[in-house]
Formats: structure tokens, sequence, C-alpha cells
């Protein structure tokens, strides 16, 4: 099995509805400093849901998030064998 763990550009990313790995960077109010990073699972969602990081839907959403923007991305790892 092929691991690949390379970060790529966020506008190579897959924007059908394939979970994926994103990075990049967030504001949380008062409560930590302007790009603060931020990497979660998430996927590219044209309308609805909660939106963050500019049509990027991230699966661990945090409801002090002013502002996110996703600048990397890359495929989420196999599951674990008989899990």
């Amino acid at each position: 099995m092929t691991v690949d763990n390379e970060w790529r550009p966020i506008d190579t990313a897959p924007k059908d509805g394939t979970k994926v790995i994103l990075f990049g960077s967030c504001y949380w109010s008062e409560y930590t400093e302007r790009n603060d990073p931020l990497v979660t699972v998430g996927f590219w969602e044209d309308d609805g849901g909660f939106e963050c990081c500019g049509g990027w839907t991230a699966l661990t959403f945090n409801p002090y998030s002013d502002d996110c923007e996703a600048t990397h991305w890359m495929p989420l790892p196999e599951p674990p064998l008989g899990g």
C-alpha cells in the first residue's frame, strides 16, 4: 500500500464531496491569534452546511471560528485493517 502524505495546493482538491484532510489558518475570535493553524477533515460543499474555508465544510466545526481559509489538502489514509 502506498501512503500519500504530501500536502497539495487547495486548488487541486476534489470538489465532489470526497472527504480529505484540510490545512489552513483560522481566526477564532478573541481566543487565539490570527493565522492559528487548522488541521481538520472536511469536504467541498457548493451550498448549505457550516461553511468553513470558502466552500469547504469542516467536520470538526468550531462555533467560535470567525474566519477560516484552507490552503492545502491531502487524501485520507486507508482505515486500519480490521477496523
